[in-house]
């Protein structure tokens, strides 16, 4: 990932038990990072949801745990609504003889009207008629 962004991907699909397995990665240029983890599809429409119209203040806040890999802040940080989205991600399995994972947490900047697509896409995930979801920075 060259441009600033946090994408989600579809990597398996459900196999009877409604989990499917995804991809998580985002960058800021500087910091980067990414993993793989299962959750149902429903998940997507549940932070979509949260995000349609965000931010409707300055005050506006909207966290949501994607997975027990993934988790997302979003903030409203202006008053002309620019956005900034924490991301953390964790690896999926612990480094061998340790019991330690793999952390990143970074922070992306965001225009308001990327919100907007990325709520188009994580809709489509949770319908089953995308298998990406990118949320583009500035």
């Amino acid at each position: 990932m060259q441009h600033p962004a946090l994408k989600f991907s579809l990597l398996q699909l459900d196999d009877g038990d409604g989990l499917l397995r995804f991809k998580v990665e985002a960058s800021n240029s500087i910091f980067s990072g990414g993993t793989d983890f299962w959750v149902y599809a429903a998940s997507f429409g549940e932070l979509a949801a949260l995000l349609k119209g965000f931010p409707l203040s300055v005050a506006s806040k909207v966290t949501y745990k994607v997975s027990s890999e993934c988790s997302l802040s979003f903030y409203c940080i202006n008053g002309l609504g620019h956005i900034v989205v924490w991301v953390s991600i964790k690896s999926e399995h612990e480094i061998p003889q340790t019991t330690k994972h793999q952390t990143t947490e970074l922070c992306l900047k965001i225009e308001a009207s990327a919100i907007d697509e990325f709520y188009n896409e994580l809709s489509g995930i949770a319908s089953g008629a995308l298998t990406e979801a990118t949320l583009y920075g500035s």
